[in-house]
This record gives structure tokens, sequence and C-alpha cells, in this order.
């Protein structure tokens, strides 16, 4: 995921890095020791210690648009349970009476976007796709063996979905790789660097023992993390679990005498990543819906909260220009998922295009398939709804498609974009009102991030002269290259709005 780059002579020195963003978790009940005896806890955020990470067979990386298969493969352990404000849950015997890790791999693609920078995505398919948390009381995982980090009892598995990285190399100078304590890499090297990235679970289990709670159950968990180069914080590790469930033997890292260097021998690039993590619970959708529609300039697109990924550039000043509109949501409360929407991108550098799902003019086959309404209570002066997010996704199909779009649209029926069917999600947020003219009123003074929670209004009136008063709505949307909701993302923009309104409502009959 996290790519690091640098370019010397033939060769290139890239990174990669795994788990992804945490702003907007929401809180969950957790039993830090399982059966013990242990009390249980309100957990917002995990937050993990600095480790390793390595991108597999990556070097030498290609410049866009090749792109090279290579596999992500990290762990680590757990340095402190965050509460809601941030601040760590002590008293819970973690790192003293028993250990929690984390372990996982999935299939990545990367390449070379200019000479400091370097991009990885997602490569779906790619098996094994694992990530594993245990709960270990013996304490064993060794940062710099890179051993015993799957070990003990089984907490959650989960595959990873989604995961996006970039990394700047700031000297192609070598160093001393390992500069935490003493030198475990004698002979080693390694330029410097520094990236970010993220990183999207899909929960498949999750032990009743440490998740208690049957109304808080995780739906997903997702990464922030940021990566350096070389290591400062910890050892780097000489091994890396391949496969799943404790099975296999681990691998070795091939690194050749400067990390990240393809002529100095290697095909593999470690580096440090310190990540957080963050858990979404699984919702009841439907339980509102949205009208609206507007106009807007891209910024950034957070499909899941904390999950960021940057728009690019081109024209006279880079960003696409669209609009939107239609209604989705719970029209009853027997009809959970309906709705329709239009999406006209009409210039910059996605091209010209009409995105629809579920109008009467866009194939039947087209449709809102969930919704989930989230972050209780209004701002004022809104009407009265039960929440001021919204998410939805569903299958929609280009009408026209002109410019850059064309090129990775793929039609079924010769060549007419309308017969080309694509994964989509849409992000919502319901903050501002319009003033004259539909103009969104949105000020320097909005701190609020998008994709997290606000906090009800009702409860918390401050909110409503810090975050309602202060920020306009919030529109983003993700077109993806099938119907597969893990296939490459090929347009994605979003941020706060500029002119139009939209509004959240309680299902149809309801006050």
């Amino acid at each position: 995921m996290k790519k690091f780059r640098l370019c010397r002579a033939a060769g290139i020195f890239i990174a990669l890095g795994l788990p992804l963003a945490v702003n907007a978790a929401q809180s969950i009940k957790f039993d830090p020791d399982g059966t013990g005896g242990a009390e249980t806890i309100t957990v917002t955020n995990f937050d993990w210690l600095p480790s390793s990470a390595l991108a597999v067979n990556t070097l030498p990386l290609p410049t866009l648009p090749t792109k090279i298969s290579s596999t992500l493969l990290t762990h680590a352990k757990l340095g402190n349970f965050l509460d809601a404000n941030g601040k760590p849950i002590l008293g819970t015997g973690l790192n003293s009476n028993y250990e929690i890790t984390f372990v996982a791999r999935a299939g990545q693609l990367g390449a070379l976007i200019n000479t400091t920078t370097s991009l990885y995505s997602f490569e779906s398919g790619v098996l094994p796709n694992f990530f594993e948390v245990y709960w270990d009381d013996q304490r064993d995982a060794s940062d710099l063996d890179g051993t015993d980090f799957n070990n003990g009892t089984l907490i959650m598995t989960g595959t990873i979905t989604a995961l996006s990285a970039n990394f700047s190399t700031t000297s192609i100078t070598p160093v001393l790789l390992d500069q935490f304590g003493a030198n475990d890499w004698l002979g080693l090297s390694t330029g410097s660097g520094v990236g970010g990235g993220k990183v999207v679970v899909e929960v498949v289990f999750a032990n009743p023992d440490f998740f208690p709670d049957p109304d808080q159950q995780p739906k997903t968990v997702f990464f922030n993390t940021s990566q350096i180069l070389p290591f400062l914080q910890v050892d780097p590790s000489k091994h890396f679990t391949n496969t799943p469930f404790g099975g296999g033997a681990p691998i070795a890292p091939v690194l050749g005498a400067v990390n990240g260097l393809a002529t100095a021998g290697g095909k593999d690039v470690i580096f440090q990543a310190d990540s957080n993590m963050g858990v979404t619970l699984i919702g009841v959708p439907g339980v509102c819906r949205m009208t609206g529609g507007g106009v807007t300039v891209d910024g950034q697109i957070v499909l899941e909260p904390g999950e960021v990924g940057a728009v690019g550039a081109s024209g006279s000043d880079g960003l696409n220009r669209y609009t939107f509109g239609g209604q989705v949501g719970a029209p009853t409360t027997t009809t959970p998922v309906a709705g329709e929407w239009t999406h006209h991108q009409f210039q910059g550098p996605a091209g010209d295009f009409v995105f629809r799902v579920g109008t009467a003019s866009a194939p039947k086959d087209t449709m809102v398939m969930e919704v989930e309404c989230l972050d209780p209570g209004y701002c004022s002066p809104a009407r009265p709804a039960p929440d001021k997010q919204l998410n939805w996704n569903g299958i929609g199909s280009f009408r026209t498609a002109r410019g850059a779009i064309a090129d990775v649209v793929n039609p079924e029926n010769g060549g007419a974009p309308g017969y080309s069917r694509h994964y989509v999600r849409v992000h919502v947020e319901d903050l501002g009102e319009p003033g004259p003219g539909g103009k969104q009123p949105h000020s320097e003074d909005c701190t609020h991030v998008i994709g997290t929670i606000v906090g009800n209004p009702q409860q918390d009136t401050s909110l409503n002269d810090t975050v309602c008063s202060n920020c306009a709505d919030v529109y983003q949307i993700e077109i993806h290259a099938t119907t597969d909701p893990t296939s490459a993302v090929i347009y994605s923009v979003g941020g706060f709005m500029d002119v139009g309104n939209l509004q959240l409502h309680p299902p149809t009959g309801h006050p």
C-alpha cells in the first residue's frame, strides 16, 4: 500500500505501507481479556505500536501507466486502547498480563508517478488475503525476529477490501537501515523518506468473548498509517507471516545491500509503519432518507470514516466540476432501500459524462442496494431528522462518456457507455443550510473532518454554533471499474458543497 520510491541509476527505492485512517471511528464494547476477570471497556481507537511492513517482489517499480503486482505483509503489537477523547484507557493489563497482535496480507499494484513519489493501490483477487488479530498471555511477539504475531487466541479475522498509499523520498544518500538501539542489520543501508496510507478490512469473524455486546458488532476496521525510513522507533523485522491461521513458514525479506534499490540486489522493500485502527459497527440500513442536489468542486473523498484519497489534477486549476441530485433512502418503513441519482461531470481532468442510478432513463438493473444512516441528531435549523450522515451503494451506468473517463469505461454492447455497469458508493452529510441563490455558507472556522462523527446538537447545543453554523453540506462519490465492489476505482470526487442542499429526513410517514 504505501510506496516509497527513490530513483537512482537503474534502481528504484520504494516503500509501501499499511493500515488506514482512524478519524471517524465508532466506539465499541471490548473485553480486554476475553473470558478473564477484566471489566468490559468502551474503545474508540486501537493504537498500534511502530512495527514493520514489507512490499514483496515490488522492485524495480515501473512508471505509470505501467503497474507491478506485489504483496503487502505487515504485523504489529497493540500499544493502547484509546477512549473517545483519544486518551489511553489504563488498568487493562495490556502488555503486562497479555499482548494483542495482528498480521495481514494483501495484493497490491504499484507504480511511480514522479521522481520522488510512488503509489500503491489494492489488487483484488490475490490470495491469500487475510487480516487476523490475536490475544496471547505469553507476550512473545518479537519485532526483530518478526515471529509469534499470530499465536494465542484468535480475536478477529477479516478480508482486506481497500488500500492505498504514497511514499516520498527525502534523500537517496544511504544511511543505516536499523537506527533503533543496536544495529541488528549489519551491512544493510537504506534511503530516507516519509509516507502514509490507509487500509480497510471487512470483518468476517469477531470473537464474542472479546466483543460481547450483540448490538455493537464490528462491520469494518480501518487503519491510518505513517511510514518512515530509516527505522528509528523499532527494529526492522527479519520475518513476516505469509499464510493465514498460523500455517506455513514465515518468509524473510530479500533486500539486497540497500533497502529499496533494485540495482543493489533487492526485490522487496521494508519500512517502519506506525498505525492506529478504528471500527465501524454493523448498522441498520434504511432508517432515514435523503433528497437534494448541488454543484461543487472536488476536494477529498472519504467513503469510509477516515478513508481519504486525493483527486487528480488537470485543466486550469486541476479540479473536476460536476452537478448531482436525486433521492435515496427509506421512503417507507416497509421498503427500506430505494432511490434514484444522477451525477454529471462536465469539466475537468476526469472528462465529461453522465452517470445514473435507478432513474427512469437508466437501465432497469441499475439500483440503490444498501443505505446506512449514522451520526444521530440534526443541525438546526434543518428539518428534524434521525441522523446527519448517510452512506449508500448500488449499481449505476454511464449514459455518456467523453475524455479521460472514456478510456476506462468498458461497455458491453457496441461501445455504448449506457450499457456499462459499475459499483458506486456515496457519502453525504447534512450540516449546512443554503443562503441566497442556494449558496452553501462555508467558513474557515469549520474544523470538521469529513467522515467523522459530529455528535448530537440536540444533546450538545454548542455544535450548532461550531460545526453546524460553519460547515457546508458534504457530497462524495466513488465509481468502480465493474460491478465488483473490490474492483479498481475509476472516478472519485467530493467535498464541502458550493451550491445546493442535501437534506436528511425521517422515513415517509414518520414525524
